[in-house]
């Protein structure tokens, strides 16, 4: 039985984890979840000894022993991420991975069609994977970064403030005067450059719907396409390579690449820059920016 075979796992400490700071001593890691840490990696030095007194920090990587029951268990925690490998990876449904495709290619070919909005288009084909089979309610529930939903569920009021009390069009307006008058690529240079140090400090999810209204506002003001500053900003969200906190895809791969906090700003400022040129590209060629 696959689920009582003992397993080796990677277990990952994300941004924003309620652990960071505490040691495994101190959650009881071992009675709670009966997994057994090997090994500690941090900042490229490995460690073997006294893991347990540790006190964890964002991007450490643990090396863990269980079954894969336990190791699923772990898995639903949302302070930890596991890396899982072995028996606890391999795929319970098998014979529903054809069915899953399936759904998958539907939903998003409906979706680019444009026929049905693209939120029911995903919700139908969540529901869809859900009723035959591929993933039962406990899975599904456990798909969804509920933190996430609940952030940008509190930060919307901020957003809606920032447009009724009209301080969204004062910081556009500020915006629009210091960089305007030196031409459009300038003011959108400088926009980006705004969004991306914002996403750098802040999460993605959390940046867009803050700033997204003064970007609007501030591209409205410039003559811009409001569609224009909502690209422009999308895209600055998304260029969080900066730091190892700014988005979880960077703490995900900081252990199993070995890369320090200095590596992030060396290959982060040539990605940026490849971003940003490919973005002002882009706006020239499908969206006539002049």
């Amino acid at each position: 039985n696959h689920d009582y075979s003992v397993d080796l796992t990677e277990v990952i400490i994300p941004p924003r984890s309620t652990i960071i700071g505490k040691t495994l001593i101190d959650l009881r890691f071992r009675s709670k979840f009966g997994l057994t840490t090997v090994a500690l990696w941090r900042n490229g030095r490995s460690y073997r000894t006294d893991v347990g007194k540790m006190p964890l920090q964002v991007g450490d990587a643990l090396l863990m022993v269980g079954s894969a029951a336990q190791i699923r268990a772990l898995a639903q925690e949302s302070d930890f991420t596991v890396l899982q490998s072995g028996h606890a990876a391999r795929p319970r449904r098998p014979h529903k991975a054809r069915l899953a495709l399936t759904i998958f290619a539907i939903t998003i070919f409906v979706a680019l069609t444009g026929i049905i909005p693209p939120a029911e288009v995903l919700l139908a084909g969540a529901l869809a994977a859900i009723l035959t089979g591929c993933l039962n309610m406990d899975e599904a529930y456990r798909a969804v970064e509920w933190r996430v939903i609940f952030t940008i569920a509190g930060m919307l009021p901020l957003s809606t403030a920032l447009i009724q009390t009209g301080l969204a069009a004062r910081v556009g307006d500020v915006l629009t005067a210091t960089f305007a008058p030196f031409g459009t690529w300038v003011f959108l240079g400088a926009l980006y450059l705004v969004v991306m140090l914002l996403t750098q400090a802040l999460s993605a999810q959390v940046t867009v719907v803050v700033v997204g209204a003064i970007a609007v506002n501030a591209a409205v003001d410039a003559g811009i396409a409001p569609t224009v500053a909502a690209i422009l900003t999308a895209a600055a969200c998304s260029s969080g390579f900066l730091n190892q906190v700014a988005h979880p895809v960077n703490v995900l791969v900081a252990a199993p690449g070995g890369y320090h906090p200095a590596d992030y700003p060396r290959v982060g400022f040539g990605l940026m820059i490849v971003v940003f040129l490919a973005l002002m590209l882009g706006l020239a060629v499908f969206w006539g920016v002049r």
